[in-house]
């Protein structure tokens, strides 16, 4: 196999592992979570309390830290439009992240909106500059999601949680190369 050939296996491989988790992973209140599973319409002890799990504070985190990445890419694409076909997997992912977070946390716990324009993100320096902006806070925002799965309380979510970091190592590779 070419390298070449190694790293879209590797891309698509991700790209199946990160799919099969979160469609098929967090359906976590039937086993007693207090996760809340976005996939059906039944609540778990997550949605039905005043006080949201532990793990529902970790997504709310997760989505922030997410968003703010995402938002960084998207408002470098505008400064720098001939970074618009380089960043735009940065902010695919990410919206699609925030997409599976927005549907496992509580409407009464916070508002995860993953097609919110992103605001108030000033960049000024040239290309080569934000694009080493965008790459540090991406391996930032992966240490913050490792971190984050380190202390999920539901083994299920750390797997999310990984998965997504591994998504974000895995687009660095790609954007590298």
């Amino acid at each position: 196999m070419e390298p070449e050939d190694v790293s879209a296996a590797a891309v698509t491989r991700r790209r199946f592992v990160t799919t099969a988790v979160l469609t098929g992973g967090l359906t976590l209140g039937a086993a007693g979570c207090s996760w809340h599973d976005p996939f059906a319409g039944s609540t778990t002890p997550a949605t039905a309390s005043a006080r949201p799990s532990a793990d529902v504070a970790l997504a709310v985190r997760a989505a922030a830290a997410i968003a703010a990445a995402r938002a960084l890419a998207v408002a470098t694409t505008t400064a720098h439009p001939p970074l618009a076909v380089r960043l735009a997997g940065f902010a695919a992912m990410h919206t699609a992240h925030l997409e599976a977070l927005a549907r496992a946390v509580p409407a009464h716990v916070a508002h995860v909106d993953p097609t919110a324009a992103p605001t108030g993100v000033p960049v000024h320096g040239t290309a080569a500059v934000e694009l080493a902006r965008v790459q540090d806070a991406e391996r930032s925002l992966h240490d913050t999601l490792t971190a984050l799965a380190m202390t999920a309380e539901s083994g299920l979510f750390a797997r999310v949680l990984g998965s997504m970091a591994a998504a974000i190592s895995q687009r660095l590779v790609v954007d590298a190369g």
